[in-house]
């Protein structure tokens, strides 16, 4: 039997899909931002409570202080902003205390509905046309975001939502492959690499999986035949590829920037990373330039600076020293809980590789949700 404090936190899971679309169709109420709000009040209190990790939910209130008074007081940014910025870092501090001292019975069940939510939301607003695209017309490249205010933040979510589905479906092939072609169909509609090299890779790496156990049974005969059929995938595959709007989006960007090399430094950063090693780079020129207390406690998240989009960077940059100094501490905390449930790792490695390739992760807190969600799940 449920008690009331779970049957809360499922409804709250079960709300993000629908959260993260109010962002977007009324984003001047901040329901989203209310609701999520009211969590993160939920999850201090009930850590204040706990014995076990007490002292770390002080340590992280108190840690809020020096944020707030530098950069409200010194760097001038409007109330609002700072405490959005304080926000969207701590979201994910106590997300990962608060979901390593609780438990949920049957969590792969809903973590599967909230996929199947956001696969429904998505393809809804596709079909109706009442979606928004994911690059700007200027810019000639084709993708659709539908009613999510991201299109990095919700492949990002759709990667993880896929990851936790794997292990929880096993056997049940056949949900499985719907699920699969729904999400290539999206990844298609939405044009972003991210999503389809994801989906590629830990499709790839279930079927290795499945089959390292009967691999040495098999016949020479059998082992030739999976070979043959892999080889045929991946050449049609290649086919399929080029004649989407992931690859076509690619020849575009390589065309506006005049890369002809795609594994040349500025094919690697304006087509892999979207020009994200330039800001990556701006950012610290302007980081290094700046005094001892910018240093130490940051630009502010919403700096004139243009974000790199490297999260783990843009912890650095715009919370200083400090900030990253506790998001480390935080990591190894997690890998510390995870550290015998391999697949649990292999999720947060995930999770912090897209954040450094198109970010809206860590600083995203209806992604960074999602390493608490690793801590209930495995």
């Amino acid at each position: 039997m449920k008690n009331k404090y779970e049957k809360f936190i499922i409804l709250f899971l079960l709300l993000q899909p629908f959260l993260d679309v109010v962002s977007v169709v009324l984003p001047q109420l901040y329901i989203h931002v209310a609701v999520r709000g009211i969590f993160l009040l939920y999850t201090i209190l009930y850590l204040i409570k706990k014995e076990n990790y007490k002292k770390e939910t002080f340590f992280l209130c108190f840690s809020m202080i020096p944020f707030f008074v530098y950069h409200y007081w010194f760097l001038k940014f409007p109330l609002f902003s700072v405490c959005n910025s304080i926000f969207k870092l701590y979201y994910l501090f106590f997300v990962i205390l608060f979901f390593s001292s609780k438990k949920i019975n049957n969590i792969g069940k809903y973590l599967l509905i909230m996929l199947i939510e956001y696969i429904f939301i998505y393809l809804f607003s596709y079909i109706f046309e009442i979606g928004y695209s994911a690059y700007l017309t200027t810019d000639g490249k084709t993708g659709f975001r539908g009613l999510f205010i991201s299109i990095n933040e919700i492949s990002a979510i759709l990667v993880i939502l896929y990851y936790f589905a794997l292990h929880y479906l096993k056997e049940k092939y056949f949900l499985l492959s719907i699920l699969t072609l729904l999400l290539f169909l999206i990844s298609y509609l939405a044009g972003t690499k991210v999503l389809f090299g994801c989906l590629c890779i830990l499709l790839l790496g279930f079927i290795i999986v499945k089959v390292i156990p009967y691999w040495k049974k098999w016949s020479w005969k059998n082992k030739c035949l999976l070979i043959f059929l892999i080889g045929v995938f991946l050449f049609f595959g290649y086919y399929v590829f080029i004649n989407t709007s992931v690859y076509k989006n690619m020849l575009i960007q390589a065309e506006f920037f005049k890369v002809n090399n795609f594994l040349s430094f500025d094919g690697i950063n304006y087509i892999i990373f979207n020009n994200r090693i330039t800001f990556l780079n701006n950012n610290f020129v302007n980081f290094m330039s700046e005094n001892i207390f910018s240093k130490l406690f940051g630009i502010g998240y919403f700096s004139s600076v243009k974000l790199s989009e490297l999260d783990c960077f843009d912890i650095l940059f715009r919370f200083g020293c400090f900030g990253f100094g506790i998001f480390i501490w935080m990591m190894s905390f997690l890998f510390k809980k995870l550290k015998r449930k391999k697949w649990s790792i292999i999720g947060i490695v995930l999770l912090l590789l897209i954040s450094m390739t198109s970010g809206h992760v860590l600083l995203s807190p209806a992604v960074s949700l999602y390493f608490g969600m690793l801590l209930l799940f495995f």
